[in-house]
């Protein structure tokens, strides 16, 4: 089963230009619909002879749940999405795989579909082939009247005269017959997207599996997080600063040698700034402020002197409030790339960030005085805060005109 999510099949799409026959038959929309029904009905003739087989019979699951992957797709030749697949994945041994989709309900849905089609289909066939064949025999009827007289609805034809009209009448059922392919592709289709696609049951089982293994993977990464960050922490940095120590002691000790003294001093000054390199990426790992003392105060260390931000906490953010680990970290990096934005693109000179909690859940909405103009669908870090917050089970909106201001609405339900 795909883990995506497919849009659901909008059968509008291939019912809605029928009602423009003329409109419809400009375009490549009939010879698809009979491409599609062409296809249907060999399809539905191997169905039929898998039922006529009586030793076959038990393949027909089988063969239904081919024919159920190949039309969920198949579909998409009359100009809708395909079908999503109703399948849960499964694994192990053919035996225990074939087991477990016998007892789907998916693979008797497609099972009741590939015998509904089959019955459909063959008798559209028949009908098609009549058709088509009185369609035929009326356009070279002035051929054919000329080897004997030719019997039409009671009327005896004679002549490659008389026979005119019923070879313009043969032409006038051309569109008709294309039309009519079309409705039939449409009741084939709509059949298809009715018995092959997902129930809401199974779409309900998708999303809370879904939800499931994002809850996991959000705990991974915030486990793998915090190991990274007690690693830098407690392996390099406490080396450097052993270092550190260790080059002061020597400095001390060799009184007013200057030229030691020097070298000293541009190794101290070295290891001072990777030291600071190192701490600012322990804190951009995760800021030790927010693992002690939560959003409201890590938020309130971003910005500086060129650009201050200013944290304002509603009625309902209690002083201390202390949340989830992953969703305090999902807060602040969205606070922390949106100060970043702001004196990096905005030309922001103030930024707020507005908490407030109640019971219809979590809100973080930050606004700066900038430029404005920011676009997540532009390709920026700003989509990457919006899937992050998906992550959690939250929303971020972005609002941002030309000229200003910028504001990122967060939102977590309760």
């Amino acid at each position: 089963m795909d883990t995506t999510t497919d849009p659901e099949p909008d059968l509008g799409a291939v019912w809605r230009p029928l009602a423009h026959p003329i409109d419809y038959l400009d375009s490549s929309r009939p010879w698809r619909a009979v491409a599609y029904s062409l296809v249907t009905a060999v399809l539905a003739a191997i169905t039929a002879g898998l039922v006529l087989s009586i030793l076959l019979i038990p393949l027909l699951p089988l063969w239904a749940y081919i024919l159920g992957r190949l039309d969920r797709v198949r579909v998409t030749l009359l100009g809708t999405e395909r079908i999503a697949d109703p399948h849960r994945p499964v694994a192990g041994p053919l035996i225990e795989r074939c087991g477990a989709r016998l007892g789907e309900g998916a693979t008797w849905r497609e099972t009741v579909y590939v015998v509904a089609i089959a019955t459909l289909s063959g008798a559209a066939a028949l009908a098609a082939m009549l058709f088509w064949a009185m369609a035929g025999a009326l356009v070279v009827s002035p051929l054919l009247v000329r080897s004997e007289p030719i019997d039409v609805w009671r009327v005896t034809v004679t002549t490659s005269q008389q026979a005119v009209p019923l070879a313009v009448a043969g032409l006038l059922l051309v569109p008709v017959g294309l039309w009519l392919h079309g409705l039939l592709a449409a009741v084939e289709s709509s059949l298809a997207v009715w018995l092959l696609g997902p129930t809401q049951g199974e779409l309900a089982r998708r999303v809370a599996g879904l939800e499931t293994s994002r809850s996991v993977l959000v705990d991974s990464f915030e486990g793998e997080r915090q190991r990274i960050e007690r690693d830098l922490h407690d392996g390099p940095q406490q080396d450097l600063v052993g270092l550190a120590m260790t080059l002061g002691e020597m400095e001390a000790e060799l009184g007013e040698r200057p030229e030691p003294r020097a070298q000293l001093a541009t190794a101290q000054a070295q290891l001072d700034r990777a030291l600071a390199s190192l701490r600012a990426a322990v804190r951009g790992v995760h800021p030790a402020v927010l693992t002690d003392r939560g959003v409201a105060a890590a938020v309130a260390e971003l910005g500086g002197p060129s650009l201050p931000v200013t944290v304002v906490c509603g009625e309902g953010w209690s002083p201390g409030l202390r949340l989830p680990p992953a969703v305090e970290a999902t807060m602040y990096f969205t606070a922390s790339e949106a100060v970043t934005n702001a004196a990096k693109h905005g030309a922001a000179t103030a930024v707020s960030v507005a908490l407030d909690a109640d019971r219809d859940g979590i809100r973080m909405t930050i606004t700066d005085d900038g430029a404005g103009g920011a676009d997540p669908d532009a390709g920026s870090g700003l989509a990457g805060l919006v899937e992050r917050a998906a992550t959690v089970g939250a929303e971020l909106h972005v609002f941002s005109p030309q000229g200003g201001p910028t504001t990122l609405a967060w939102r977590m339900a309760g």
